[in-house]
């Protein structure tokens, strides 16, 4: 090469060493060069924010098995705790009159039946409001590192 193109080599940006200015066709070359530099350092760009994604969704998930212990705790006190119990809610005071004189057997059938079905919607609840919010967390993330990268 030339002393030229040695000046020209050092005056680029490393990605761009290598290119030489020969003719009408340089800037063609010297686009899709750019373009596929571009393409390739947002592909790692990706990678990263994929990876950190995954490990902040492995950190929350223990956060939310934390949640998930007090909630199954809490659950178990709605069957021990008459003040906490099922009873205490408005829209079950329908499944549960005459529970007052209800014997072993009833409980369980309602245990099994009614009690069962409560304790899943709550469950399912929990489990929907915790998927938003996570999802929410994502969106804005993805939001984010997409509008610092285009």
């Amino acid at each position: 090469p030339s002393l030229i193109d040695k000046y020209d080599a050092v005056a680029k940006p490393a990605c761009l060493v290598g290119l030489v200015e020969e003719g009408p066709g340089e800037e063609e070359e010297w686009k899709r060069y750019t373009w596929d530099n571009w393409k390739t350092r947002l592909e790692e760009d990706f990678n990263e924010f994929y990876f950190s994604l995954d490990k902040e969704k492995k950190e929350w998930i223990e956060e939310k098995e934390g949640e998930w212990e007090k909630l199954i705790h809490e659950m178990g006190n709605k069957w021990t705790t008459p003040e906490k119990g099922f009873d205490n809610r408005a829209h079950l005071s329908d499944s549960l009159e005459g529970s007052s004189t209800w014997n072993d057997s009833q409980w369980e059938d309602w245990i099994r039946t009614k009690g069962s079905q409560l304790m899943e919607i709550e469950w399912e609840n929990w489990i929907d409001e915790k998927d938003s919010l996570f999802n929410e967390m994502i969106l804005k993330k993805w939001i984010q590192w997409k509008n610092s990268k285009i």
